[in-house]
C-alpha cells in the first residue's frame, strides 16, 4: 500500500498550484465573486494547461483517466476561488467522467473531444422540489414521439445553469417499455427553445450562480438518451455513477476550501500581534488551527482512496459518500474556526474568512445535504 503521491500526480498538484498563485490572486478571486463574473478572463489559460482531459480516455484526445488528478486539480483551486473549481467540475467530471462512463460511441465521439480542449461545460439538472431520496417521486417528464423525447417540468439547484452548453437531466418517462424503470437520463442542449433560467441569488459562489430550470416542451433527440436510445427508460442504472463522480468532485472542493481557510487563518495568525506575541502562540488558536490540519489530512486520504477506486474501476460509491460527508463536516468546521482566528476581520467583508464560510454554505449540492450523504451510506452499510 503506498500512500504518496506519483510522479504525474506531484507534477499535477506543482502546476496547478502555481497556476492558482500567478493567475489567481485572492484579489481577483475577491474581485469577480462580488461583482458575479464568470472566471473567462481564466478559462483559456486553464485549458492550456491540458487539464480538462483528466477523465477523458487517450482515443478522445483526453490524458488518459485520470480522475485522482482531476481531484487534485479541484482541491487546488477550490483554495482560493471555488467557483472557478465548479466550472472546471461542469467540464471534467459532469462532462468528461460522465460521457466517458456511459456514452455511446456517438456521444462521445461528439463531447469528448471538445470537454478535453475546455470547451464544452456540463452541469447536472437532477433536484426538484419534494423529491429527496425517492427519485421515483420526479415529475420532470418526457414524452416521446417519434425520435424525439418531448420534456416539461422543473428541475431546482442547478449550477451553472447559465453557463453550461449542455445539462444532464433526470426525467420519468411518460410511455415506458413494459419491465423498465420509469427514469431516463438525457443530454439537454442549454440553448434548446423552450427553456427558461431562472438565477437564485444566493450568499456564496457567486459567479457559477444557482438556477432554476423551467422546460416547456423542449425537444430532444432520442440520441441524445445518455448511452443511447437503447438506454431510455434505464436511468436507475445510470445515476448511481453520476452521483458518484458529482460527489467525489465536490469532496474535493471542499476540502480545498478547507484547506484555503487553514492557510489563511494561520497566516493571519502568524501576523497578528496581540500583547505582545504573534497570537499563534497562543494555545487557544494553536489548537484549532491543528485540528483543522489534522481532519485535512484524513480527508484528504478519504478522497484520493476513493479516486483510486474509481480510476482502478472498482466500486467507489460508498467511500465516494464517506469522502464527501467527511468533507462537507470539516468545511464547516474550518470556516467557523476561520472566522473565530482571525476575529473582528474574519467578518469583515475586505478579508476572505467570511468569502469561505458563504463558500462552504453556498447551496446544497444537487438537493443533497450533509443528513441525505449520511442516509446513503446507512443504506450502503446496511444500517
Amino acid at each position: 500500500m503506498d500512500f504518496e503521491l506519483s510522479d504525474e500526480h506531484l507534477i499535477i498538484k506543482e502546476t496547478i498550484r502555481n497556476f492558482v498563485q500567478k493567475e489567481c490572486p485572492r484579489e481577483l478571486a475577491r474581485e469577480l465573486e462580488e461583482k458575479e463574473e464568470v472566471p473567462s478572463i481564466l478559462w483559456d489559460k486553464l485549458s492550456e494547461l491540458g487539464f480538462f482531459g483528466l477523465t477523458v480516455p487517450e482515443k478522445y484526445g483526453g490524458e488518459g483517466v485520470n480522475s485522482l488528478g482531476g481531484l487534485i486539480t479541484i482541491e487546488e483551486l477550490s483554495g482560493i476561488f471555488p467557483s472557478l473549481a465548479l466550472f472546471y467540475t461542469g467540464t471534467v467530471f459532469c462532462g468528461g467522467g460522465v460521457i466517458s462512463c456511459l456514452g455511446d460511441e456517438n456521444q462521445k465521439e461528439a463531447y469528448l473531444e471538445k470537454l478535453a480542449r475546455g470547451k464544452l461545460i456540463f452541469t447536472t439538472a437532477l433536484a426538484e422540489e419534494e423529491v429527496g431520496l425517492n427519485l421515483e417521486n420526479i415529475k420532470a417528464a418526457a414524452e416521446t414521439k417519434g425520435n424525439e423525447l418531448i420534456v416539461s417540468g422543473e428541475k431546482k439547484l442547478v449550477a451553472l445553469g447559465e453557463h453550461a452548453d449542455y445539462y444532464i437531466v433526470l426525467v420519468k418517462s411518460q410511455n415506458q417499455q413494459e419491465g423498465s424503470d420509469s427514469l431516463s437520463i438525457l443530454l439537454v442542449d442549454a440553448a434548446s427553445p423552450g427553456i427558461t433560467k431562472c438565477n437564485k441569488k444566493k450568499i456564496g459562489m457567486k459567479s457559477a450562480g444557482s438556477y432554476e430550470l423551467l422546460f416547456n416542451q423542449v425537444r430532444v433527440p432520442a440520441a441524445n438518451v445518455l448511452g443511447g436510445s437503447d438506454y431510455l427508460n434505464r436511468g436507475k442504472e445510470q445515476i448511481s455513477l453520476i452521483l458518484d463522480l458529482q460527489n467525489l468532485a465536490h469532496a474535493a472542493s471542499r476540502l480545498g476550501i478547507a484547506r484555503g481557510v487553514f492557510e489563511y487563518a494561520r497566516n493571519h495568525a502568524r501576523n497578528r500581534v496581540q500583547f505582545g506575541l504573534p497570537i499563534i502562540e497562543f494555545n487557544a488558536v494553536k489548537k484549532m488551527l491543528v485540528e483543522l490540519v489534522v481532519e485535512i489530512e484524513a480527508c484528504r486520504l478519504f478522497i484520493y482512496r476513493a479516486g483510486n477506486l474509481a480510476d482502478t474501476g472498482k466500486p467507489f460509491s460508498l467511500e465516494s459518500s464517506m469522502a464527501l460527508s467527511s468533507a462537507l463536516r470539516l468545511a464547516k468546521k474550518a470556516a467557523g474556526h476561520g472566522i473565530q482566528i482571525c476575529g473582528g476581520y474574519g467578518y469583515a467583508l475586505e478579508y476572505d474568512a467570511q468569502r469561505y464560510w458563504r463558500d462552504t454554505f453556498a447551496a446544497p449540492i444537487n438537493g443533497q445535504t450533509t443528513e441525505t450523504i449520511d442516509h446513503k451510506i446507512a443504506v450502503l452499510e446496511g444500517l
